[in-house]
């Protein structure tokens, strides 16, 4: 069907890839095919975040019964089989199929017999007692609902008589109505059940919930063995609670974690809520005859049915969440009570060699005492002494795990590689004084000082490299 319609955008062989989410309906297309043996035509149409495609084969014999259905299923299954590969159906919401022929009578008529000549002539097989009961409408339309709801394809066929008198009335319904564009009611009915085929099909291939909390307990109990000696006053090693806290963290805010699935199930029974409500305003007046429910019935409890297994593992998931939130607590606050320890240890020894140097450079001062120092090693070990005083500080940061910022560690490498400067500096001139060789000409202490600091520099760079990698 590639002949345009007069007044209609013209077909296109390839549907649009974004589709605007606040756009109403949009008629992509009308396209028909010339053909003395029956009307061949088609539409394709976006609507929101859906994109459709409509299609009618329909004989020009009256004449013919229930057993034209079969001759042009194959002819539509032979058409998409020679456009190419068959698209995969991840994208594809649901497919229907709708078979409809005209009966002459009023009434009660054929209501008996009707049921087996639809078993006898549907393409979708007469298996089950499916075909054993029907939905009426005001009209007189009887639909037959073929659909397994079991069954992972996205495929459903529809079985629709309708008298003879309301063909124009089931052409509107179903199909279109001249000189009018958009769904009509079947067809604007089937989309919502659609979304809602969809979203069960997506939901039942996700993974298991069990498997997700049983994940994550594991993860919470693997973490809580490791806090275990805390409770009888026992050291723990906090790198072990920091790998342990670590993987927990993964398994809650990765993109497969609970805190993302719990948000997604949100989504999800809000979409299919809305579907509900779209499926209710759309919802045909129907009559049952024989057993089992009538065809809207049953598809509203598809979706009141995953709307409920959706909200009970959200609450087996937020259960579990709660959990692990817990142990992560109890793990921040023990690793933080051993931090603010660590910390106040290092303090108490930078503030106890800072002051026992005060001290000794105050006594020294007050008897006036003189280093047995030579002349030459004064001036390097008064800027070790120094570098040492302004290194201290930040190797008790530093030990303590506090995080440094991008911008702040300039001042970490300048005191390291001032260090190694002095310690180089102190060394060569040491050694110059030891063999009698002083003062150092200025030629070796320079080289000799420069590569103290890039050693040092070299150190704090593996070091920094290795703590800040990830556990």
């Amino acid at each position: 069907m590639t002949s345009p319609v007069a007044g209609a955008p013209a077909p296109s062989e390839v549907l649009p890839s974004g589709l605007d989410h606040d756009q109403e309906f949009t008629s992509l297309g009308i396209a028909v095919r010339a053909s003395a043996s029956g009307l061949y035509s088609a539409f394709a149409f976006t609507e929101h975040d859906v994109t459709g495609l409509v299609a009618l084969l329909a004989p020009n014999e009256t004449r013919t019964g229930l057993e034209g259905w079969n001759p042009l299923l194959r002819e539509w299954t032979d058409a998409l089989t020679a456009a190419g590969p068959v698209p995969s159906s991840e994208g594809i919401l649901h497919e229907f199929r709708i078979f409809e022929a005209l009966y002459r009578g009023r009434g009660a008529s054929g209501r008996r017999t009707h049921p087996e000549h639809i078993r006898s002539n549907a393409p979708s097989g007469g298996n089950g007692t499916w075909w054993q009961g029907f939905d009426e409408t005001d009209e007189g339309f009887r639909i037959w609902n073929a659909d397994g709801y079991d069954s992972p394809d996205p495929l459903s066929a529809l079985y629709v008589l309708a008298p003879v008198r309301h063909e124009d009335t089931l052409d509107a319904w179903a199909w279109a109505l001249p000189g009018q564009q958009g769904l009509r009611p079947l067809t604007r009915y089937l989309m919502h059940a659609a979304k809602v085929r969809y979203e069960e099909r997506l939901y039942a291939s996700s993974e298991l919930v069990h498997t997700r909390v049983d994940r994550s307990d594991a993860e919470t109990e693997a973490l809580l063995r490791v806090l275990a000696p805390t409770s009888t006053g026992r050291p723990v090693s906090l790198d072990r609670i920091r790998t342990a806290a670590a993987l927990l963290d993964r398994g809650q805010f990765g993109p497969q974690g609970l805190l993302w699935t719990i948000t997604q199930q949100r989504q999800l029974v809000r979409t299919v809520s809305i579907a509900v409500d779209n499926l209710r305003l759309h919802t045909p007046g129907v009559r049952r005859h024989g057993p089992g429910s009538t065809w809207p019935e049953t598809e509203l409890a598809v979706a009141q049915r995953v709307i409920r297994q959706v909200e009970g593992d959200q609450v087996q998931l937020e259960a579990c969440r709660e959990r692990a939130d817990a142990a992560r607590t109890v793990a921040a606050g023990i690793t933080e009570r051993a931090l603010n320890e660590h910390r106040v240890w290092l303090t108490l020894v930078q503030t106890s060699v800072l002051g026992a140097i005060l001290t000794a450079l105050t006594v020294v001062q007050a008897f006036q005492y003189e280093p047995p120092l030579s002349r030459h090693l004064q001036s390097p070990v008064i800027l070790l002494l120094a570098s040492l005083a302004l290194a201290l500080p930040l190797l008790v940061l530093r030990s303590a795990r506090a995080a440094v910022s991008t911008p702040y560690r300039w001042l970490d490498a300048s005191a390291v590689v001032l260090l190694g400067v002095a310690a180089g500096w102190t060394a060569v001139v040491a050694w110059g004084v030891h063999y009698g060789h002083a003062p150092v000409p200025f030629m070796v202490t320079v080289p000799c000082s420069g590569a103290g600091g890039l050693l040092a520099y070299g150190a704090y760079h593996c070091w920094d490299r290795r703590r800040s990698r990830p556990d």
